[in-house]
């Protein structure tokens, strides 16, 4: 038995981009923004680290809920092109995320231990 959606059901899609947008905001305005605030406040360091911390961990979800709701909204209909699409989706997704895994996990330590540890920059 297949499973099948409501044809007046939109999705999700506007809410990932926004999801995604925000992510996106967090790297590219949010960080320099603080950061071009001064490092010498000791609060402002804290929340720099914090927030480059919470986009760290957010990218990941940001990324495979935009995609996958891409593929929801934009794939063929056919089960088989839309299950090669899947699929290639998913492992694109997939090896993209383990190949940055190291790195962003080292980031994200990183950024913890400079916000809430006695480590210094």
């Amino acid at each position: 038995m297949g499973t099948t959606t409501e044809p007046r059901r939109r999705g999700n899609l506007r809410w990932a981009l926004l999801f995604a947008a925000v992510v996106l905001a967090q790297w590219f305005v949010g960080l320099p923004l603080l950061e071009a605030l001064g490092r010498q406040d000791d609060r402002v360091d804290r929340t720099f680290y914090v927030l480059a911390a919470l986009a760290i961990v957010s990218t990941p979800f940001a990324l495979v809920w935009l995609v996958a709701e891409a593929h929801l909204r934009f794939s063929p209909r056919g089960r088989v092109a839309r299950g090669v699409v899947g699929w290639s989706l998913a492992l694109t997704c997939l090896a993209v995320l383990v190949h940055l895994a190291p790195v962003g996990l080292y980031l994200l330590v990183m950024s913890l231990a400079f916000a809430f540890g006695d480590v210094g920059p």
